[in-house]
């Protein structure tokens, strides 16, 4: 699903309308981010790309952009894709 409102987990908008295996792809929002992986929903981050390729410094920001948003719950980092393609491909 693209881009979940603020609220994260209990937004009556998607909260009992998708499947419990949904993936949220969150782009604007690290909170957003952080609340659904804490609940155990799977979350593929690209905010830490978007707010990196908005700047002036080009690729380099981007290549070192922070996958991890914060306010993660430990173990909840499992539920952050971009991270789980990170280390695949190390």
């Amino acid at each position: 699903m693209w881009q979940p409102t603020t609220l994260g987990p209990g937004d009556p908008a998607w909260d009992g309308k998708l499947p419990k295996d949904a993936v949220y792809m969150v782009w604007l929002n690290e909170e957003s981010a952080a609340a659904y992986a804490n609940s155990g929903s799977d979350v593929i981050v690209t905010t830490p790309y978007y707010v990196a390729g908005m700047g002036s410094s080009g690729w380099l920001d981007v290549y070192n952009a922070d996958l991890l948003p914060s306010g993660l719950k430990p173990g909840a980092e499992k539920h952050i894709f971009s991270l789980i393609y990170i280390s695949i491909i190390q």
